[in-house]
C-alpha cells in the first residue's frame, strides 16, 4: 500500500475512534445527570437569553457554597399560590443575592449589601428594577437565593415570589448552543 494511503486511513480511524469516545462520555454524562438541555420558555432572561435560545446546564457548582452572585441557575419553581400550574416547572434566573445578604428594592434599583445589583455582558448593562410586590427591605434566609431576569420588566421572578430555595436548583446555565448565531458562553 501506499504510505500516503496508509497515514490517512490512520488518521481517520483516530478521528473515528476520538468521535466515538465523544459520544459515549456525552451519553454517560447525560444519563447521569452532570448536564442537561434546556429551552428557555420566556423573554425572562432577555436579551442574555432569548424566548427559544436551547441552553446547556451543569450540575457541577449548584451547591450553596459554589453559587455566586451574578450565576445564571435553571431551577424549578416553587409553590406560587397565585400560579399553582407554575409548580415544578424550569425557570432560568439570575442569582442576585446569597443567604445572608441584604436586598433593598427602592428608587427602582435592586440594592444588594448597599450596592446597586448590575449585571454587563455582551449584551450592555443590566439594571434592575424594583417592581414587584414582595418584600422591599429583607436578609436572604439560609439556605436560599434571590433570583432576577435580566428582562427586568418582563420576568415574573423573586420580587414577585420572595427568595429561592437553594435546593430546587438543578443546573447552573453555562452555554447558548441554539440558535448558532447566538451560540456562546452565558454571563
Amino acid at each position: 500500500m501506499h504510505g500516503g494511503f496508509k497515514a490517512l486511513i490512520g488518521v481517520a480511524g483516530l478521528a473515528l475512534v476520538l468521535g466515538m469516545a465523544a459520544l459515549v462520555l456525552l451519553i454517560y454524562l447525560r444519563l447521569s445527570g452532570a448536564y442537561g438541555n434546556y429551552r428557555m420558555p420566556s423573554r425572562g432572561m432577555a436579551p442574555t437569553i432569548e424566548k427559544g435560545d436551547s441552553l446547556l446546564g451543569l450540575a457541577t457548582g449548584i451547591s450553596l457554597g459554589e453559587l455566586h452572585q451574578g450565576d445564571v441557575v435553571v431551577f424549578r419553581m416553587i409553590h406560587l399560590p397565585d400560579r399553582p400550574d407554575y409548580e415544578g416547572l424550569i425557570f432560568v434566573q439570575r442569582i442576585a443575592a446569597l443567604q445572608g445578604q441584604h436586598v433593598q428594592l427602592e428608587e427602582g434599583k435592586v440594592i444588594v449589601d448597599g450596592t446597586e445589583f448590575t449585571v454587563t455582558n455582551e449584551f450592555g448593562t443590566h439594571r434592575y428594577a424594583d417592581m414587584g410586590s414582595y418584600e422591599k427591605d429583607f436578609i436572604v434566609p439560609g439556605g436560599h437565593v434571590h433570583t432576577l431576569g435580566d428582562n427586568t420588566e418582563n420576568s415574573l421572578d423573586g420580587r414577585y415570589w420572595g427568595c429561592l430555595p437553594a435546593d430546587r436548583i438543578v443546573k447552573r446555565a453555562v452555554r447558548r448552543y441554539w440558535p448558532p448565531a447566538r451560540a456562546g458562553i452565558i454571563r
